[in-house]
């Protein structure tokens, strides 16, 4: 792949073969592949708390910003939102959403658009367990972008994970359990979300169908699952 003039590597985004598999052959150019570009947090923004106030505040004192504070303070500059917008759609791919608060612009364009916006080239690979979409080498984006864009995801659907046996001597634990060994406050949790991070929707079987009470319903966010908590 030869790199345009004005283009630079993303730092960190260089990917290798998988263990065990071979190239096949090139992408099907006409194949739809969704992307999701994550640029910085806004320069002008307030700093994350760090680790340090997490674990000297208890729970109960511990305090936590709206989604809309959140967005405000550690978001996306929509000036920053804007300029990948530009240069996706200067790609011909389309923007399907953008999020100030995960800093994030999901397109959907073809393999042919994406390896030219990103100067990559997607193949075909195929290992002993799985044929997948992939590329090697770094992903490249013009200069002006550099600063801005910190990753670019989806152009690879190899799996990246999966689910090991529980270790030796665990026991399971209730969610009353959970909560003494956690030290959660009070209360029942009512409007509050939870954010569960699970492979292969494996997030599934911790929603007992068999529960009196409702079990809430979930939504899945770009692999990510968060349902909010009301009263029964």
């Amino acid at each position: 792949m030869n790199i345009p003039e004005g283009y630079q590597r993303i730092e960190g985004s260089e990917r290798r073969i998988a263990p065990g598999a071979r190239l096949i052959g090139p992408a099907d150019p006409n194949e739809t592949v969704s992307v999701t570009i994550i640029v910085r947090r806004r320069p002008d923004g307030s700093p994350m708390p760090e680790m340090d106030y997490w674990t000297k505040t208890p729970p109960g004192q511990r305090k936590f910003l709206s989604h809309e504070e959140f967005a405000v303070r550690h978001g996306a500059a929509q000036a920053d939102l804007d300029a990948v917008v530009n240069f996706a759609r200067s790609h011909g791919m389309t923007v399907v959403e953008t999020s100030v608060a995960r800093r994030a612009i999901v397109t959907s364009g073809t393999v042919a658009q994406t390896s030219r916006a990103f100067a990559v080239e997607l193949g075909r690979y195929e290992s002993p367990t799985e044929k997948y979409r992939g590329r090697e080498g770094v992903i490249h984006i013009p200069a002006d972008l550099a600063n801005i864009v910190e990753g670019v995801f989806g152009l690879d659907s190899r799996r990246v994970g999966g689910h090991d046996a529980d270790p030796a001597n665990t026991v399971t634990q209730t969610p009353g359990g959970v909560a003494t060994l956690y030290n959660f406050p009070g209360g029942n949790g009512a409007g509050q979300t939870i954010g569960i991070f699970a492979l292969e929707g494996g997030y599934k079987t911790m929603i007992d169908p068999s529960n009196p009470n409702t079990p809430p319903k979930p939504t899945d966010i770009n692999n990510f699952l968060g349902f909010d908590i009301s009263p029964n």
